[in-house]
């Protein structure tokens, strides 16, 4: 049949291919690392950071933003949420914010 030569040239020019893929695919889904908050010196930190500070879901602090219900209030930058290290601080200590 016709299809051994061709199969093999196939698969050998694809085999490059498929494992820069996978390598895209483990560099997108690796886990994000974030800075200590103890180490932190930035005044404000991007919604990301601050859900993983406190243990939540992004999207819960998009929610607490939009709704202004949460424990914490972000400051609008340009459009986007940044959040007060002092206030994470705080908060994750126990402190009224």
């Amino acid at each position: 049949m016709f299809a051994g030569p061709c199969c093999w040239v196939w698969r050998t020019n694809l085999q490059p291919k498929i494992l820069s893929d996978i390598n895209v695919m483990r560099e997108a889904y690796a886990p994000l690392q974030f800075t200590p908050l103890a180490l932190e010196h930035r005044p404000t930190v991007v919604t990301a950071a601050a859900a993983h500070y406190l243990n939540r879901c992004p999207q819960t602090l998009r929610g607490w933003a939009c709704m202004e219900n949460g424990p914490l209030r972000p400051v609008r930058v340009h459009g986007r949420l940044a959040w007060k290290t002092e206030d994470i601080r705080r908060l994750l200590a126990g402190s009224a914010i």
